[in-house]
């Protein structure tokens, strides 16, 4: 049979013991920058992807013969 846990939080002394002080180790630690940054370089990153896509679909796919971008080579 499945034995019940207590379901209360944790002491102090608990959480060292189950994180090894691991709050500790990471409390002087800048977490807007850490979680701000990779996000901002990411956004950044799918900027340049969308406007190398609008690139290419300019250059190759949306131009027709007869100059207008819009006719995709139909008449």
């Amino acid at each position: 049979m499945k034995e019940e846990r207590e379901n209360r939080p944790l002491a102090e002394e608990e959480t060292q013991q189950v994180g090894g002080g691991l709050g500790e180790a990471f409390g002087g630690l800048p977490m807007g920058t850490l979680i701000a940054g990779p996000l901002h370089e990411a956004y950044k990153a799918q900027q340049e992807l969308a406007q190398a896509s609008m690139d290419f679909l300019r250059e190759v796919g949306l131009h027709s013969e007869g100059g207008d971008p819009s006719a995709n080579g139909k008449e």
